[in-house]
């Protein structure tokens, strides 16, 4: 394997003063030698610069150009006073982001807390208006933390790579998220390395991004998974047979290696809509149908007011739902049937209603259906959020899996109807539509039916990561167990030695034993942040490097969707001058240091003087 180049990197750039960035990431060029004067660090890196300095022709120039300026202001250190000025503007910067402030916002904050700490000279001092808080946040604070995700991967064997698309108008715009195992940080870590629009959505556009990016970040060889959506142009569908997908490229041109994993939230979404489907009635369109109705009338909604009164039920406001939305339709049904009474009244004594809504109200059954899909979406709502825990790894995702799957089958096997269901089946039953009953009786089954074979087929993808179970140490762990995993790796380039594996199994287990009661109602991830964190590295050297491989496997793309959620938080009416870079700048500093409050971010920047330095720069400003 060919050795790895050295970077003029922003450390070498903050050490040796008198160079600058080369035409390449490579080369560095000196300030004080002629226009043009490159040096290669490829080969040794500060060495290379070492050199330079040392040779007659670079000596020969700083001594004419100490005859024109003194050679030590390439060197001037900036005042404490000065190095706390910056920070307090940093933190200023990062407290308006983590807050959801609006940039114009710090026209007015340096100068009032002026006045109102007129004592201090930090508070005096600072300028930290809009222009200069944006230019903090896009050109300083958000760049470095790419470069500490970057320089903590320099210890880490390998990640696994999410994306998705979301649109803003006419822009489609891809973030690039990261997630690898960092014991020393508490586990599973979550990180943005990069967010661009690209024009189109196709395969080969997303696997050019992606690649594209991790080859300028030079860390394309330690991506080991890729994990998306479930459409066919990111994975190619269940049986990973399109040769034309994200997924397939990325093993072209990234690594052969690289697994892919679907994400289980939409899984689960799409086998309760999938199944809703064989239903006599469309749940969804009525839901949507009857937001859309009262949600921007307010006569409507008065007259509805008045029926819920007339009823004896507290009116509540009617929620919406979309497709995409993995949470909002069991909440939605639960707010109709809680109006249940009131609604029917309502649509049924109006002149002329919807058809749909007329109909859906009119008919005996639709209540029974209601409380059926909503006893069923209770499963789904309850495993979604737990699914979409941040540090969830993959065993974890398939035991949620098998856990829903189990429920589905017992639910089958039993043809399960819940009691409130009863209620109203018997009640139908005693009225006389015990031929509507049976149909629905059969409707009822085949949801259940059509629910489980949707998520047998398409849960077929988590089956490669079985060999992983052992890894939730529940139980001592076993050398035969450990074997399958060690296999898996091999072929994929892992290459474990199973000897010294097999020594520090035991060391493990005794770890585990002794600490029995304290890892019981702990994670899988706590309980290996605790393991590795209490032994040395020889004592778990293999077992690191299996855990830093299976907690790279991103678990779902649930952290993708709340990047989204944050984008559309910011880029709001309000902020609508906003363009991508900014809206990067603010994602980068957001997420990235989601772990610190604003005080804890404080005392973290002001150790950096490096950064700070860079605030004072007026090159960042420009």
């Amino acid at each position: 394997m060919p050795k790895r180049k050295c970077q003029f990197s922003d450390r070498l750039s903050s050490k040796y003063k008198l160079f600058k960035d080369g035409r390449t990431k490579y080369e560095a060029e000196c300030l004080i030698c002629p226009a043009g004067t490159y040096i290669s660090v490829a080969n040794k890196g500060s060495q290379d610069l070492e050199i330079h300095l040392q040779s007659q022709k670079h000596k020969r120039n700083a001594q004419r150009c100490s005859a024109i300026t003194d050679i030590s202001s390439f060197f001037s250190q900036l005042s404490e006073s000065a190095l706390l000025i910056n920070a307090a503007e940093a933190a200023l910067a990062f407290h308006t982001v983590s807050h959801h402030s609006l940039y114009r916002s710090m026209d007015c904050t340096p100068k009032l807390n002026a006045e109102i700490y007129c004592d201090s000279d930090i508070a005096k001092n600072m300028s930290c208006v809009r222009t200069k808080t944006e230019a903090i946040i896009n050109k300083i604070l958000g760049p470095h933390s790419v470069d500490v995700t970057i320089q903590c991967l320099k210890e880490i064997s390998c990640f696994g790579i999410t994306t998705d698309g979301s649109n803003h108008l006419s822009l489609k715009m891809f973030p690039i998220l990261i997630q690898f195992f960092d014991y020393k940080a508490g586990g599973i870590q979550s990180r943005v390395i990069e967010l661009k629009t690209i024009p189109n959505e196709t395969s080969d556009a997303i696997s050019s991004y992606i690649s594209d990016t991790l080859r300028h970040l030079d860390i394309a060889d330690k991506c080991v998974a890729f994990a998306g959506d479930n459409t066919n142009t990111n994975m190619g569908g269940f049986k990973r047979a399109e040769s034309n997908s994200v997924f397939t490229k990325l093993k072209k041109c990234v690594n052969k290696n690289v697994v892919g994993i679907d994400c289980p939230a939409h899984i689960l979404h799409n086998t309760i809509q999938h199944g809703a489907d064989s239903l006599g009635v469309d749940l969804e369109c009525i839901v949507i149908k009857l937001y859309n109705y009262f949600s921007i009338y307010t006569v409507r909604t008065e007259q509805l007011k008045e029926y819920c009164e007339f009823v004896d039920t507290d009116y509540k406001q009617l929620l919406s739902h979309t497709h995409t939305r993995w949470l909002s339709l069991f909440p939605a049904i639960y707010r109709i049937l809680e109006m249940y009474e009131a609604l029917q009244s309502y649509f049924l004594s109006l002149p002329s209603p919807p058809k749909i809504l007329k109909d859906f109200f009119s008919a005996r059954m639709s209540k029974a259906y209601l409380w059926h899909l909503h006893s069923l979406m209770s499963v789904f709502y309850d495993n979604i959020k737990e699914i979409q825990k941040e540090r969830n790894s993959i065993i974890d995702i398939i035991n949620i899996l098998e856990n829903v799957s189990c429920l589905l089958e017992n639910r089958l096997e039993s043809s399960f109807i819940s009691l409130k269901t009863k209620e109203v089946l018997a009640s139908a039953r005693e009225e006389g539509f015990g031929s509507e009953v049976d149909c629905f009786m059969e409707e009822a089954v085949s949801l259940y039916r059509e629910c489980y074979g949707y998520l047998k087929k398409w849960s077929v993808s988590f089956i490669d990561f079985y060999c992983f179970r052992w890894m939730d140490l529940k139980e001592k762990v076993l050398m035969k167990d450990v074997e399958t995993c060690i296999k898996f790796l091999s072929k994929r380039g892992v290459k474990i030695d199973d000897k010294k594996c097999s020594d520090q199994l035991s060391h493990l287990n005794t770890f585990l034993e002794e600490n029995s009661t304290d890892l019981e109602n702990r994670s899988c991830n706590d309980k290996w942040v605790k393991y590795f964190g209490s032994s040395k590295h020889e004592c778990h050297s293999e077992l690191l490097k299996m855990a830093e491989y299976f907690f790279s496997l991103p678990g779902h793309n649930a952290n993708v969707e709340r990047v989204f959620s944050f984008i559309s938080s910011q880029w709001t009416n309000d902020r609508n001058t906003l363009n991508v870079d900014s809206v990067k700048g603010l994602l980068l500093v957001k997420y990235n240091y989601k772990h610190l409050s604003c005080s804890e971010f404080y005392k973290y920047i002001v150790s950096q003087q490096g950064i700070l330095a860079e605030i004072s720069s007026s090159l960042n400003y420009g």
